[in-house]
């Protein structure tokens, strides 16, 4: 299985863009899915969650939005696209590349000092499991480490 296909993650961050690819197996939801517009091969963007996390506001292509419970979207296998690095379970590896930094010039200055900057390359390692992403951006020979915070804000994007 594709390490980028993966359950949609209830806790996935405003901005995370993926592509259904599957929508589980109970009939009734899959039913029910399919009947407001939840398909195989349907690009969506978490547009803002609940207060509590839920419900969640899906963007839809065509300027249309929906609105679905996080145990709907628990049952949604997706393909990650774009989003912060942070949207990707611990697990995940591959090559991404830099779409957008989100923060201050401080922030900016650091992440470029790491070789992360908007159109750079990186490969995602696996991670340590002490909370921080571990990269390998394609322009340094060393990995670099880097927090969840500063995750939050580096909106990447599947090469």
């Amino acid at each position: 299985m594709d390490h980028r296909v993966l359950p949609f993650k209830t806790e996935l961050l405003p901005g995370t863009e993926c592509v259904i690819e599957g929508l589980g197996s109970d009939e009734r939801l899959t039913r029910h899915l399919l009947e407001i517009g939840i398909m195989p091969g349907l690009q969506v963007r978490v547009v803002r969650r609940g207060p509590f996390g839920d419900p969640v506001e899906l963007a839809l292509p065509g300027s249309h939005s929906i609105v679905l419970r996080n145990s709907e979207l628990a049952s949604l296998q997706c393909r990650f696209l774009a989003g912060p690095l942070s949207a990707l379970p611990s697990k995940a590896a591959g090559e991404f590349r830099v779409r957008a930094l989100v923060g201050n010039t401080r922030y900016r200055a650091r992440m470029q000092r790491l070789g992360l900057e908007p159109g750079s390359e990186f490969r995602l390692l696996p991670s340590n499991h002490n909370g921080r992403h571990r990269l390998q951006p394609a322009s340094r020979a060393e990995a670099v480490e880097i927090g969840r915070g500063e995750a939050e804000r580096l909106i990447i994007e599947a090469e």
